[in-house]
């Protein structure tokens, strides 16, 4: 496949994983990457159009293409990405960023934390994404690119007025979530703290699992963590947990044309949709065959 080829297979939304196109890729490193770039840039710098075109997500590829190849390059640019205040990531992006995030970020730092930081620090961006940025840090660790007195140091930081209080709940429970990922014995008083301020809600995330992660008695946890977070070995294969590759044909018949009396201006009879209820990802392609995604679709609130 051609450069252009390859663009115009991963440029739209399909319920086909593209593994030819992305191997393609893949395999034309050099020549696909200032396209891939461009792309990432574009969603980051100018989002708006990306947000009205519900079938477009070759940023998206984009993302992971360059963290398998380790692209620094791209860095700056998706740390703007996973910078845009509240929703807007999400709405572009789907769940990759919550899912795969961490993997994402440490992919392309180049060992550089500091600007992934700045996404822990912003209180505008989405606290999922913050959380996204808070593990990348124990991925890095956990890969042997930062020390692990580094990233104690960092956590630390949070605890003691890096992080306002009581501040976000999810953010707080992402960063005790990491500390437990991690191990982190070291931090045992801080999580302690946390929960004692009830900055992190022990309903949703208990202290004693908490605690019996940091004092290492939940190791298959950590090994759990460690495997899903390799570095990607196989863009086709990191990827193929999305939704929208799983749906069956069943799930996505082709769209029903309009007839005269719809394209009148009486009212249809109302009737129940059977696609609004799905287990569907919000930027997944709507299982109605329309060609939107989901959540512009069946998914959007009546």
């Amino acid at each position: 496949m051609t450069v252009n080829e390859i663009i115009s297979a991963l440029e739209k939304v399909s319920f086909d994983l593209p593994t030819e196109a992305l191997k393609a890729a893949e395999d034309q490193r050099t020549a696909i990457t200032p396209e891939l770039l461009k792309a990432v840039e574009q969603a980051a710098t100018n989002p708006q159009p990306l947000l009205d075109d519900h079938q477009y997500q070759l940023h998206i590829y984009a993302l992971y293409l360059l963290a398998k190849f380790r692209e620094a390059k791209a860095y700056p640019h998706v740390v703007q990405f996973f910078n845009l205040p509240g929703e807007q990531p999400l709405d572009l992006a789907g769940d990759v960023l919550i899912e795969d995030g961490p993997l994402l970020l440490a992919s392309i730092c180049d060992g550089d934390i500091n600007p992934i930081k700045t996404i822990a620090a912003n209180e505008d961006a989405h606290p999922l994404i913050r959380n996204s940025a808070l593990a990348s840090i124990a991925v890095l660790y956990l890969w042997g690119e930062r020390t692990r007195e580094e990233v104690i140091a960092y956590y630390r930081s949070l605890f003691n007025g890096g992080l306002p209080q009581p501040g976000n709940t999810t953010v707080w429970a992402g960063l005790v979530t990491c500390c437990y990922h991690i191990q982190a014995q070291e931090l045992a008083n801080e999580v302690r703290n946390a929960y004692v301020n009830q900055l992190v809600i022990n309903d949703a995330l208990p202290y004693s699992e908490m605690e019996a992660g940091l004092m290492g008695g939940r190791r298959h946890m950590t090994e759990r963590f460690v495997r899903r977070y390799r570095p990607i070995e196989s863009t086709a294969d990191a990827i193929a947990w999305w939704r929208c590759f799983k749906m069956g044909k069943k799930d996505k018949p082709a769209p029903k044309p309009a007839t005269e009396t719809e394209n009148a201006e009486s009212t249809p009879a109302k009737t129940e949709n059977p696609y609004a209820k799905m287990n569907v990802g919000r930027n997944d392609p709507c299982p109605c065959g329309s060609g939107r995604k989901y959540k512009k679709c069946c998914g959007a609130p009546a």
